[in-house]
Order: structure tokens, then C-alpha cells, then sequence
């Protein structure tokens, strides 16, 4: 393990947290620690024990993606992507591409949707519902308007 690594910790709810390697181990009354940070920066340790039952979270699969999407210079993108799958286990089947104007298409195994950029960025922010009839155009229609 060294310093960076990151992990997931399950706790005795079932609550899981990322936390990453702070590369300090200390020994508190005879029993060694492993020190991490959590998310909002805070320090918390655990004993080998519990270190041994945590998710070490692949950093593979976040610069797999970032190579992808380095063109674009979204790193945010590829980070939160990268947790997601280490989370729930997801994985990649499609891509979401932007136009020259602004509307959104969302690839996913072979099939392809289109939406227009206002109702996407409405959805996205919680702004509307996500209706699929209103929101979607077909391949079509969206090919008449270039």
C-alpha cells in the first residue's frame, strides 16, 4: 500500500466511503493503524483488520477512461465514472457525444438518442423531469436539422 491508494470501506451499516492512503502507520497503546483521509479531507484510521476488508479502488480503469476523454480535458468526468463502476459494479456501454450546437446524443449499444441541449441541461440539474417522449428526438429528425 502506498501513499494516493485509494479504497472504499464498508462500516457496520453497510455504509460505504472512499477514503485514500495518507502513507502514515502508527502504532496507538500496541496496536498498529493505517491513517487515510475521507472525502471532505478529514483523517480516519483503521487497524489491519479492517484494512484488509476494504475495496481497493482500480486506478486502471480511471486513466483507461481519461485516456479516452483526455481530448476533452474532462477528468472530473472520468473520476466519477471511475467511482461508479468501483461502487456499483457498472460498466461502460455506450458514450455521450455533444453537437456543434449544443444538443446531447447518447450512445448505448447500437441504439442512439438525441436531446436537446436546453431540456438536457434541465435534467441534469434538476431543473425538470425526465420525460423520454419529450426529451428524446429520433436519429432522424435530429440528421434534418444539420
Amino acid at each position: 500500500m502506498k501513499e494516493g491508494d485509494k479504497f472504499i470501506h464498508t462500516n457496520i451499516i453497510g455504509n460505504k466511503e472512499h477514503l485514500t492512503y495518507s502513507g502514515t502507520r502508527r502504532e496507538i497503546k500496541g496496536v498498529e493503524f493505517e491513517f487515510f483521509y475521507n472525502v471532505k479531507g478529514e483523517i480516519c484510521f483503521f487497524t489491519d483488520t479492517e484494512v484488509e476488508k476494504m475495496e481497493k479502488i482500480d486506478m486502471n480503469k480511471k486513466f483507461e477512461l481519461m485516456s479516452v476523454m483526455g481530448q476533452f480535458g474532462k477528468n472530473l468526468t472520468a473520476e466519477k465514472t471511475a467511482e461508479i463502476m468501483e461502487r456499483d459494479g457498472s460498466v461502460v456501454t455506450g458514450f455521450v457525444v455533444t453537437d456543434k450546437y449544443g444538443n446531447v446524443g447518447i450512445i448505448d449499444k447500437g441504439a442512439v438518442k438525441w436531446i436537446d441541449k436546453d431540456k438536457f441541461y434541465g435534467m441534469m440539474h434538476n431543473e425538470i423531469e425526465f420525460n423520454g417522449d419529450d426529451l428524446v428526438k429520433s436519429v432522424e429528425s435530429f440528421a434534418k436539422t444539420i
